[in-house]
């Protein structure tokens, strides 16, 4: 068993992660215009969330940055 996170991109920010216990998670990943920083959004499992659903989620979450909406108050 792996003891490391994989994560597959998909496109845009989008990842599949994968953890060490197999649990899948789909992720938005961008960068904190405040700090510079990556950040993690959780959009949901892919038992749960979609290809599709995680796609228009991660749409979302990027046009509110492109908006300046801060991350932390709105998604």
């Amino acid at each position: 068993m792996a003891t490391l996170t994989v994560r597959y991109l998909d496109s845009n920010g989008l990842l599949l992660n994968i953890g060490p216990t197999g649990a899948r998670s789909w992720v938005f990943r961008y960068r904190s215009r405040t700090t510079g920083k990556h950040r993690d959004k959780g959009l949901g499992s892919p038992s749960v969330v979609t290809l599709a659903e995680a796609r228009r989620k991660a749409d979302v979450c990027r046009k509110l940055l492109d908006r300046g909406v801060c991350h932390s108050s709105r998604f």
